[in-house]
C-alpha cells in the first residue's frame, strides 16, 4: 500500500538543508509522480518536506532527464531558487510526500529579524554547493566510481544501519543513470561490478550497501564514509534550525 506511513523506511532524518516546518503551516500531500513545482515557474516559496522523497530534475539539451538531487524529510525543495525569479528544476515526488509550504516573503521576513535562521539557511546552501562541486569533479570519472559515490550518498542519507546499511528506494537503474550522467546499460554493468566486490547486495530497489567498500570504489583520494557523512549530518544545525522554525 502506497501510504506515507510506508515510506518511513525510505527516508532518514539527516537533511541536507536542515529545515523543519512551522507548526502553523498545514502539510500538502502529493502522490508519487506528482509535481511540487516546475522549472521556470515563478518562485513563490519553499516546500519543506515532512515525509517522503522528492527528486529535482532538469531536461538536458538532448532531451534526457538529469536528476540533480534527491531530497527527503527535513529538506527544503526550492531553497536554492529563493533568490531567483524562477525555479531552476522540476520537483517531482518519488514516493508519497507530505510537505509544508512557506511563502518566500514570510521566510525572508523572519530571516531579517532572526539572524541565526539566515545563517542556517546559508549553511545549507553551502553544503549543496560543496555537493555540486564534488559532482562536477566526478563528471569524468568512470561510471563505476560515479555510481559508487551516488549509492554511498544515498546510503548515508536514507539507509538504515551502520557499516552495512539497508536501503529501500524507488530509484530505478534509469534514475541512477540520470543522477550520474550515464546510460542504463552502463549503470547495470557498474552495479554488477560493485556486487562482485561486495559493496552492494540486493536488487530492484532493496539493497544492503557496505559503506567502506563503496567509499573505496569511488576512487577518491582519502575517500571514506565519515567524510561524506559530514555533508548530510550536522546535529547542532538541525536542532537550531528546528527550534527556530517551529517557535
Amino acid at each position: 500500500m502506497d501510504t506515507l506511513s510506508h515510506t518511513r523506511a525510505e527516508t532518514r532524518t539527516e537533511p541536507r538543508y536542515h529545515v523543519a516546518p512551522m507548526k502553523r503551516v498545514p502539510a500538502r500531500h502529493y502522490g508519487a509522480g506528482e509535481i511540487l513545482f516546475h522549472a521556470h515557474e515563478r518562485v513563490t516559496g519553499l516546500h519543506l518536506i515532512d515525509e517522503g522523497q522528492v527528486k529535482l530534475v532538469v531536461q538536458t539539451a538532448s532531451g534526457h532527464e538529469r536528476i540533480l538531487a534527491v531530497l527527503g524529510a527535513g529538506d527544503a525543495a526550492g531553497a536554492a531558487s529563493l533568490q531567483a525569479a524562477t525555479y531552476g528544476a522540476d520537483a517531482v515526488a518519488i514516493t508519497p510526500v507530505a510537505a509544508s509550504y512557506i511563502p518566500r516573503d514570510e521566510f525572508f521576513r523572519r530571516s531579517k529579524t532572526e539572524p541565526e535562521l539566515a545563517s542556517a539557511y546559508a549553511e545549507g546552501l553551502a553544503r549543496d554547493l560543496q555537493h555540486a562541486w564534488r559532482q562536477l569533479a566526478q563528471a569524468y570519472t568512470p561510471v563505476r566510481a560515479r555510481l559508487a559515490a551516488t549509492l554511498l550518498d544515498l546510503a548515508i542519507r536514507f539507509g538504515v544501519g551502520t557499516g552495512r546499511r539497508s536501503l529501500h528506494t524507488r530509484l530505478s537503474h534509469d534514475d541512477l543513470a540520470a543522477m550520474i550522467g550515464a546510460n542504463r546499460v552502463s549503470v547495470s554493468t557498474a552495479m554488477a561490478d560493485l556486487r562482485r566486490v561486495g559493496a552492494v547486495v540486493g536488487a530492484r530497489g532493496r539493497y544492503f550497501l557496505d559503506l567502506s567498500r563503496l567509499a573505496c570504489a569511488t576512487g577518491e583520494a582519502g575517500a571514506d564514509a565519515d567524510s561524506r557523512r559530514s555533508d548530510f549530518e550536522d546535529g547542532v544545525t538541525v536542532a537550531r534550525y528546528r527550534d527556530m522554525m517551529v517557535g
